[in-house]
């Protein structure tokens, strides 16, 4: 995404420049205009992470989610897999109607074989949902949204803990 800061704006100025130069023989004035209109579609390009983050690194799990103080919903998925493809709408409304409260992760098992492992994932999709760093509920099989939805309320609605009283 970085090298979209300076392609974007590089397009953009290469274009005001040839439509300026075309309508007005100016160049330098439309190309600082490009160039300014590509780092606004940058802007809102990067605005920033989507409700659901993709897991880049292996090593991000733990920061992402074992050590999130939100309850995290993560998909172990596979892009090969049909039913996992149908799953992802569901995962991306559940992240837009739970953000802020929860995250949601997507872990690709085919570039993650290790969580795979350590989570010991035999099936995709598969959907756990982790508070505190612990595993409180898995769903295998793409499920109804409902379902996602029960076991991600029940954990929201859960009290909170109060701190041990100064005695």
């Amino acid at each position: 995404m970085t090298a979209m800061l300076f392609i974007i704006p590089a397009i953009g100025a290469v274009l005001g420049g040839v439509i300026g130069f075309v309508k007005a023989r100016r160049v330098f004035l439309p190309a600082i205009l490009g160039a300014g209109c590509g780092l606004v579609v940058c802007f809102f390009l990067k605005a920033g992470p989507g409700p659901v983050i993709a897991l880049e690194e292996t090593d991000d799990f733990d920061i992402e989610v074992i050590k999130s103080e939100k309850p995290v919903l993560v998909d172990f998925y596979a892009d090969w897999c049909g039913p996992c493809r149908k799953l992802a709408p569901t995962i991306e409304k559940l992240a837009d109607d739970y953000k802020g409260k929860i995250k949601v992760v997507k872990v690709d098992v085919d570039k993650h074989p290790a969580l795979a492992g350590r989570f010991g994932i035999r099936g995709i999709p598969t959907v756990m949902l982790f508070v505190h760093g612990q595993v409180v509920q898995i769903m295998v099989g793409p499920q109804p949204e409902e379902n996602y939805r029960r076991e991600i309320d029940a954990v929201l609605n859960q009290p909170v803990p109060s701190p041990d009283p100064p005695y």
